[in-house]
Protein backbone atom coordinates (compact mmCIF):
# COMPACT_ATOMS: atom_id res chain seq x y z
CA UNK A 1 0.00 0.00 0.00
CA UNK A 2 1.15 3.45 -0.78
CA UNK A 3 1.85 6.15 1.35
CA UNK A 4 -0.29 8.39 0.01
CA UNK A 5 -3.38 5.93 0.52
CA UNK A 6 -2.64 5.67 4.18
CA UNK A 7 -3.05 9.21 4.47
CA UNK A 8 0.90 9.76 4.79
CA UNK A 9 1.81 12.65 1.59
CA UNK A 10 4.72 11.26 -0.75
CA UNK A 11 7.89 10.41 0.33
CA UNK A 12 9.71 12.03 -2.46
CA UNK A 13 8.34 15.13 -2.56
CA UNK A 14 10.82 18.12 -2.58
CA UNK A 15 9.11 20.80 -0.83
CA UNK A 16 10.96 21.08 3.00
CA UNK A 17 8.21 20.68 4.89
CA UNK A 18 9.43 18.74 7.43
CA UNK A 19 7.19 16.18 8.50
CA UNK A 20 8.25 13.84 11.81
CA UNK A 21 7.32 10.54 9.89
CA UNK A 22 7.89 11.49 6.30
CA UNK A 23 10.58 13.84 6.51
CA UNK A 24 12.38 14.01 9.27
CA UNK A 25 14.19 17.32 10.16
CA UNK A 26 17.56 15.67 11.16
CA UNK A 27 17.79 13.77 7.45
CA UNK A 28 16.05 16.87 5.38
CA UNK A 29 16.72 20.28 7.10
CA UNK A 30 18.74 22.71 4.82
CA UNK A 31 19.13 20.13 2.04
CA UNK A 32 17.96 19.52 -1.25
CA UNK A 33 18.91 15.75 -0.98
CA UNK A 34 17.50 13.26 1.21
CA UNK A 35 18.91 9.83 2.32
CA UNK A 36 16.04 8.28 1.64
CA UNK A 37 16.65 9.55 -2.42
CA UNK A 38 19.80 8.09 -2.17
CA UNK A 39 19.27 4.92 -1.27
CA UNK A 40 16.65 3.92 -3.41
CA UNK A 41 18.90 5.92 -6.38
CA UNK A 42 21.56 3.91 -5.77
CA UNK A 43 19.75 0.66 -4.71
CA UNK A 44 21.52 0.03 -1.67
CA UNK A 45 20.33 -2.54 0.67
CA UNK A 46 19.73 -2.64 4.17
CA UNK A 47 23.25 -2.29 5.31
CA UNK A 48 24.42 0.29 2.96
CA UNK A 49 21.59 2.59 3.93
CA UNK A 50 21.89 1.98 7.39
CA UNK A 51 25.27 2.93 6.84
CA UNK A 52 24.30 5.98 4.57
CA UNK A 53 21.35 7.04 7.20
CA UNK A 54 23.78 7.40 9.90
CA UNK A 55 26.97 8.98 7.82
CA UNK A 56 23.93 11.25 6.45
CA UNK A 57 22.35 12.77 10.25
CA UNK A 58 25.56 12.69 11.82
CA UNK A 59 25.78 14.81 14.55
CA UNK A 60 21.98 16.30 13.68
CA UNK A 61 19.58 13.76 15.54
CA UNK A 62 22.30 12.49 18.22
CA UNK A 63 25.79 13.19 19.02
CA UNK A 64 28.14 12.98 15.70
CA UNK A 65 30.41 10.50 17.78
CA UNK A 66 27.14 7.86 18.09
CA UNK A 67 25.78 7.89 14.93
CA UNK A 68 28.98 7.18 13.16
CA UNK A 69 29.64 4.10 16.23
CA UNK A 70 26.26 2.97 14.61
CA UNK A 71 27.56 2.95 10.79
CA UNK A 72 30.27 1.13 11.61
CA UNK A 73 28.08 -1.21 13.61
CA UNK A 74 26.09 -1.83 9.89
CA UNK A 75 29.66 -1.47 8.34
CA UNK A 76 31.09 -4.21 10.67
CA UNK A 77 27.83 -6.37 10.15
CA UNK A 78 27.55 -6.14 6.18
CA UNK A 79 31.42 -7.10 6.35
CA UNK A 80 30.40 -10.42 8.28
CA UNK A 81 27.22 -11.23 6.33
CA UNK A 82 27.94 -10.49 2.84
CA UNK A 83 31.77 -10.32 2.14
CA UNK A 84 31.56 -12.03 -0.67
CA UNK A 85 28.52 -11.17 -2.30
CA UNK A 86 28.35 -10.03 -5.71
CA UNK A 87 27.61 -6.23 -5.58
CA UNK A 88 24.58 -6.92 -8.65
CA UNK A 89 22.90 -8.46 -6.35
CA UNK A 90 22.40 -5.67 -4.17
CA UNK A 91 22.81 -2.72 -5.63
CA UNK A 92 21.07 -0.93 -9.24
CA UNK A 93 22.16 1.61 -11.19
CA UNK A 94 22.42 5.09 -9.44
CA UNK A 95 21.06 8.67 -10.29
CA UNK A 96 22.59 10.91 -7.94
CA UNK A 97 26.35 11.24 -7.77
CA UNK A 98 28.52 11.14 -4.67
CA UNK A 99 29.85 14.78 -4.95
CA UNK A 100 26.01 16.24 -5.17
CA UNK A 101 25.33 14.49 -2.28
CA UNK A 102 28.43 15.07 -0.27
CA UNK A 103 27.91 19.24 -1.24
CA UNK A 104 24.51 19.11 -0.56
CA UNK A 105 24.94 17.30 3.07
CA UNK A 106 27.89 19.60 3.70
CA UNK A 107 29.63 16.43 4.55
CA UNK A 108 33.79 16.66 5.56
CA UNK A 109 36.29 14.64 3.20
CA UNK A 110 36.51 11.45 5.58
CA UNK A 111 32.55 11.24 5.33
CA UNK A 112 32.46 12.01 1.07
CA UNK A 113 35.01 9.45 1.64
CA UNK A 114 33.17 7.02 3.36
CA UNK A 115 30.11 7.08 0.86
CA UNK A 116 32.02 6.89 -2.05
CA UNK A 117 33.02 3.91 -1.10
CA UNK A 118 29.80 2.65 -0.08
CA UNK A 119 28.86 4.27 -3.80
CA UNK A 120 31.61 2.09 -5.29
CA UNK A 121 30.85 -0.98 -3.64
CA UNK A 122 27.25 -1.04 -6.06
CA UNK A 123 29.43 -1.27 -8.95
CA UNK A 124 32.35 -3.74 -7.87
CA UNK A 125 32.95 -6.37 -4.82
CA UNK A 126 31.70 -4.65 -2.08
CA UNK A 127 34.48 -6.04 0.69
CA UNK A 128 37.25 -3.40 -0.77
CA UNK A 129 35.01 -0.64 -0.15
CA UNK A 130 33.39 -1.24 3.04
CA UNK A 131 36.59 -1.86 4.49
CA UNK A 132 37.72 1.46 2.81
CA UNK A 133 34.49 3.02 4.14
CA UNK A 134 35.17 1.90 7.57
CA UNK A 135 38.39 3.57 7.79
CA UNK A 136 37.10 6.78 6.49
CA UNK A 137 34.31 6.62 9.64
CA UNK A 138 36.95 6.12 11.81
CA UNK A 139 38.95 8.81 11.14
CA UNK A 140 36.17 10.69 11.46
CA UNK A 141 35.85 9.65 14.77
CA UNK A 142 39.04 9.65 15.94
CA UNK A 143 39.16 13.76 14.79
CA UNK A 144 36.40 14.32 16.77
CA UNK A 145 37.88 12.21 19.83
CA UNK A 146 40.84 14.49 19.66
CA UNK A 147 38.41 17.51 19.60
CA UNK A 148 36.81 16.50 22.40
CA UNK A 149 40.10 15.74 24.32
CA UNK A 150 41.54 19.01 23.39
CA UNK A 151 38.51 21.26 24.48
CA UNK A 152 38.43 19.14 28.10
CA UNK A 153 42.35 20.29 28.33
CA UNK A 154 41.52 23.82 27.15
CA UNK A 155 38.72 23.51 29.79
CA UNK A 156 40.79 22.23 32.88
CA UNK A 157 43.58 24.59 31.95
CA UNK A 158 41.07 27.74 31.80
CA UNK A 159 39.61 26.81 35.34
CA UNK A 160 43.23 26.15 37.08
CA UNK A 161 44.05 30.08 35.76
CA UNK A 162 40.53 30.93 36.84
CA UNK A 163 42.21 29.62 40.79
CA UNK A 164 45.21 30.84 40.79
CA UNK A 165 43.78 34.37 39.86
CA UNK A 166 41.18 34.12 42.82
Amino acid sequence: MLNSEIGYPHIMTHSRNTDPITQPAHYTAGRLIEPLEVIESWGLNYHFGNILKYIARAGRKDCEVTDLEKALFYLDRAIRNCPSAKAENYFKKDTLSVEKVAKDWRLNTSLELAIMHLHDATNTTPTFHIEAAQKQINIRLTQLKVAATQDAANENTATLEEGKAK
